[in-house]
């Protein structure tokens, strides 16, 4: 099970449970939300529903907050910019939050 011990999302971890009763159970939930953060700064951003519109914002909108921090995209490769990643150790026998790492 994924530990959602990050530090910096603990109101997603609560939105979550109270939506669907339980803990989610993988990272994908949590990806999913940045995910959509973004594509909604930049719908914002454009002032357009316009996909063509919101593809051209999202090459150049920078350091997005979402829930793990900011988000940039590489217009390139659409890849995540300096996105960090949550490093997790078994103590005890449960899933713990250490550290974080970022990629820059």
């Amino acid at each position: 099970q994924t530990c959602w011990c990050d530090p910096e999302i603990p109101a997603f971890i609560a939105d979550y449970r109270l939506t669907f009763g339980q803990a989610a159970i993988l990272a994908n939930a949590g990806l999913a939300v940045e995910g959509l953060l973004f594509v909604v700064q930049a719908m914002q951003k454009a002032a357009s529903a316009d996909p063509v519109k919101i593809a051209e914002q999202m090459a150049v909108i920078a350091d997005v907050t979402v829930l793990t921090g900011k988000l940039t995209m590489d217009p390139g490769t659409h890849g995540p910019l300096a996105k960090s990643a949550v490093v997790q150790q078994i103590q005890a026998g449960k899933i713990v939050f250490s550290h974080k790492l970022t990629s820059d």
